[in-house]
């Protein structure tokens, strides 16, 4: 499947007696392939519980996500340095001969997140 395998719980889920604050969110690493990955690079640049989740990032056959450009680009001015945590690494796998997701749309979300200090 290309789905992540971890998803954030919801905050306004009405079955959980506990607050979840966003350094509650227990994940070490977070993989996305191929679809995967085009929704993490999103997901990442708009979600600031994930930001402050002080998790690693893998995207593997990333591709530019266009409904989410302008978040994406704006992703260093966006999100306050405090806010993604130094201990944050993103790894990102990149196929030259990746005829799906080609490796100059992986590195425009490369570039994005290496702008933001990720």
């Amino acid at each position: 499947s290309n789905v992540m395998s971890a998803v954030l719980p919801s905050k306004s889920d009405s079955s959980s007696t506990t607050t979840t604050t966003p350094t509650e969110y227990n994940y070490d690493l977070i993989l996305g392939h191929s679809q995967g990955a085009i929704l993490l690079a999103a997901l990442l640049a708009t979600n600031t519980d994930l930001q402050r989740s002080n998790c690693s990032y893998i995207l593997n056959g990333a591709a530019w996500p266009n409904p989410y450009k302008m978040a994406l680009k704006s992703i260093s001015e966006q999100t306050d340095h405090d806010v993604l945590k130094e201990e944050t690494k993103m790894l990102f796998v990149m196929g030259k001969n990746d005829t799906i997701n080609p490796i100059e749309s992986a590195k425009q979300v490369h570039d994005c997140y290496q702008t933001a200090g990720l």
